[in-house]
């Protein structure tokens, strides 16, 4: 798509030196009708030279709302590719972890027991994760501190 966009480029480029050098014809034949003193031509050049500047600005802002609308959709497209990297990473992370989410015959159990209470009388509980395979790990809802790791040996 940025091939389109670099020939739409171009073209408008020509599209807008051709203006240019209209415009500048123009200006030259205003210079010599008025040293000749004849004005109805020169008014007539004028308003030619006034279309083609208003051509040449709305081009300009043709080119700019299609500039800003491809500019939007790029940065929708980079925020979605963004977050397919990001999956990506965690993904390959846990891979490399050799921690893919677990079968469906693998399980995970929680328990919950009250650890205490603050001062200002929240409760604080002390969450224990376990596994079949052994391992458990206790952590406390306030900060989540760990407070006890299992792993059995191999």
């Amino acid at each position: 798509m940025a091939a389109s966009n670099v020939g739409e480029l171009r073209a408008l480029v020509q599209r807008m030196l051709q203006i240019q050098k209209t415009v500048s014809g123009l200006e030259r034949q205003i210079q010599r009708l008025k040293k000749n003193g004849s004005q109805s031509v020169g008014k007539k050049i004028v308003i030619d030279k006034i279309a083609a500047l208003k051509n040449l600005v709305s081009l300009k802002q043709d080119y700019r709302n299609d500039l800003e609308n491809r500019n939007k959709e790029l940065n929708e497209n980079n925020v979605e590719m963004q977050y397919k990297v990001s999956q990506l990473k965690h993904s390959l992370r846990l891979y490399q972890l050799n921690e893919l989410p677990a079968s469906p015959e693998a399980s995970v159990e929680t328990s919950e027991e009250s650890f205490g209470k603050l001062k200002d009388g929240r409760e604080v509980h002390q969450l224990c994760l376990s596994n079949q395979t052994g391992m458990r790990v206790k952590f406390l809802t306030l900060g989540g501190k760990i407070t006890n790791i299992q792993v059995p040996d191999k």
